[in-house]
């Protein structure tokens, strides 16, 4: 039976470019060793291959950069034409001693075929990275790392400040009692404020809400240690010396601001203080 009207099924025609009407022709795949090489030069992941090299006694003590990716360039700082044919104990001086011992976990994956996957700080290039390691042939192996230092310092610095809130909470109770000002509601207000700050990972509000706070009841030596000892932890040792001080003026004896105001005087050389 024939189609009804309107219904006509008709035949793609061949387009010029040889491909159905209405469609561009699809261009040729390029050979597999090409599609290769733009993948492997396009990967957002370094990537790199490396000879294996071994002692005497078969022990691995240094390897040799064969090839690498714009990636690897970009995410370590080694440039391609200085690096390959090299040894990476020329083109990085002190691995061998890196306690990662990059060279010894290679090493392994070359010699033994086990692929592995790690994440490690690099000394010498002050980076951590996220790296698949796996052997194509026996004394070689190849590398597909990220960088993740920005994750890792992002993560640390969420974990310090969950501590941080942590802390706070265990002392806002004593920090309360200790109040002798004027204006308890205002305190109050301050410490809520630096609470809300502190579970929103707002460290700096914080700060500035519990030192606002410190104004209304400067003999509140809890505060003063807390705002110390967070100063510290982040390396102004001139504003934590100055809250140390403060405890100590009403609380001559209390260890842990002799402790630290200790320590701040030995790294500022003033020995005499220290003790």
């Amino acid at each position: 039976s024939s189609h009804p009207p309107g219904d006509r099924k008709t035949p793609a025609s061949p387009s010029p470019g040889g491909g159905p009407a209405g469609r561009p022709a699809a261009a040729p795949l390029p050979p597999a060793e090409a599609r290769l090489r733009m993948l492997f030069e396009n990967s957002p992941s370094g990537i790199a291959l490396h000879e294996l090299i071994v002692d005497a006694e078969g022990r691995p003590i240094d390897y040799v950069f064969l090839e690498v990716n714009a990636a690897f360039e970009e995410q370590t700082g080694l440039a391609r034409e200085v690096i390959l044919g090299r040894r990476v104990t020329e083109v990085l001086p002190g691995i061998e001693s890196d306690p990662a011992d990059w060279i010894g976990t290679y090493g392994r994956v070359a010699l033994t075929g086990a692929p592995i996957r790690f994440e490690q700080l690099s000394a010498p290039l002050r980076r951590w990275y996220d790296v698949t390691a796996y052997s194509p042939a026996r004394g070689f192996f190849g590398v597909i790392f990220t960088d993740v230092t920005e994750h890792r310092r992002l993560a640390d610095a969420l974990r310090e400040e969950g501590r941080l809130r942590e802390r706070f909470m265990a002392i806002r109770d004593r920090v309360s009692a200790l109040y002798q000002g004027k204006r308890p509601k205002l305190f109050a207000q301050h410490l809520d404020d630096a609470e809300y700050a502190l579970f929103a990972f707002d460290v700096e509000r914080a700060k500035r809400a519990l030192e606002q706070a410190w104004k209304l009841d400067r003999t509140n030596y809890e505060l003063a240690l807390f705002l110390g000892e967070t100063f510290f932890n982040e390396g102004d040792t001139e504003a934590a010396l100055g809250y140390f001080q403060m405890v100590l003026e009403v609380k001559p004896d209390h260890f842990e601001a002799l402790v630290f105001s200790g320590v701040i005087f030995h790294e500022q050389g003033k020995f005499h203080r220290a003790e």
